[in-house]
């Protein structure tokens, strides 16, 4: 029960945003506000379980892609900016969730998006400037998904080189 509450908790975050909440959550899933608490004490308890699951299947996807060892850069790309919408510092804000949490998350976001550059061949000094180039153009729309793949790989291109 608590692995279908945490996927039912993230698919809401990424499909609501800001608009997830736990009302929403329980009525998703027919189930009462309790049972939720009685897996999860309280709301910290409850988001870091749902971010430390969020990260090792997003790990999980990444270490996948990587072990096929062709160009799916593109997918590496779409799995970071999944990262980007859960979390979003306007969610850890309307939910108030504490410094511990986005430290969590902090730790897992940055060692996501450095595995995924490492996966494109950047040595090992250029790693974090990269990294950082990819999450800003992410954030800015410029690697977004509605981007047309082709530009997507040509502005992939130009970062590698």
């Amino acid at each position: 029960m608590s692995e279908k509450i945490i996927e039912c908790a993230i698919d809401l975050i990424r499909k609501n945003g800001l608009r997830f909440s736990l009302d929403e959550l329980v009525k998703t899933l027919k189930i009462s506000k309790k049972t939720i608490y009685k897996i999860y004490q309280n709301k910290e308890i409850f988001s870091l379980n749902i971010y430390k699951y969020y990260f090792y299947q997003a790990n999980k996807k990444v270490d996948e892609i990587i072990l096929k060892s062709n160009e799916d850069v593109l997918d590496l790309l779409n799995i970071y900016q999944d990262v980007l919408v859960m979390t979003a510092e306007e969610i850890f804000n309307k939910f108030q969730i504490n410094e511990i949490i986005r430290k969590e998350v902090k730790g897992h976001d940055e060692n996501l998006l450095l595995k995924i550059v490492g996966k494109l061949g950047v040595e090992e000094n250029n790693q974090k400037i990269v990294a950082c180039i990819i999450k800003g153009s992410l954030k800015e729309g410029l690697l977004n998904t509605e981007v047309l793949e082709e530009t997507k790989r040509e502005l992939v291109k130009l970062l590698w080189k």
